[in-house]
């Protein structure tokens, strides 16, 4: 924590609110945590091992950090519009910055963005067994 920075008792709901629909908005628990008004990072993450696997908070900030990764994503087709039409931009800076945000989207919403492609088969499978006759 800060030197002379105190943070006030809050409402844990409250907080929690607040810091899901600024990370949904793309912003990083780092800086979101640095308001004084809200829980240090050791908190929330202390609060997430409390709620345990498979709870309502957890699944809140899963969907969270997707929703960040999806606004990402997003970015990078603004940033290549913002290069087309704006001729004084300097394309490596944006390579750098679309680079970034596409690593981030790929990490943050792996099943829009990620590397890896995934292939989901269904139906029956039968199979035919035939004994081996020993000559």
């Amino acid at each position: 924590m800060a030197k002379g920075l105190v943070r006030k008792k809050l409402d844990a709901d409250k907080a929690m609110v607040e810091i899901l629909a600024r990370v949904s908005d793309g912003e990083s628990l780092v800086a979101i945590c640095r308001d004084a008004h809200l829980p240090a990072k050791g908190t929330f993450y202390r609060w997430l091992a409390e709620a345990g696997d498979g709870s309502e908070m957890r699944d809140n900030y899963a969907r969270a950090m997707e929703h960040r990764g999806q606004l990402f994503g997003e970015r990078v087709t603004d940033i290549a519009e913002q290069v087309i039409s704006d001729p004084d931009l300097c394309p490596q800076r944006a390579r750098v910055a679309v680079d970034a945000l596409k690593w981030a989207a790929g990490r943050l919403a792996p099943k829009t963005y990620g590397d890896r492609a995934s292939v989901e088969l269904s139906g029956d499978v039968t199979a035919t067994l035939v004994p081996i006759i020993p000559k």
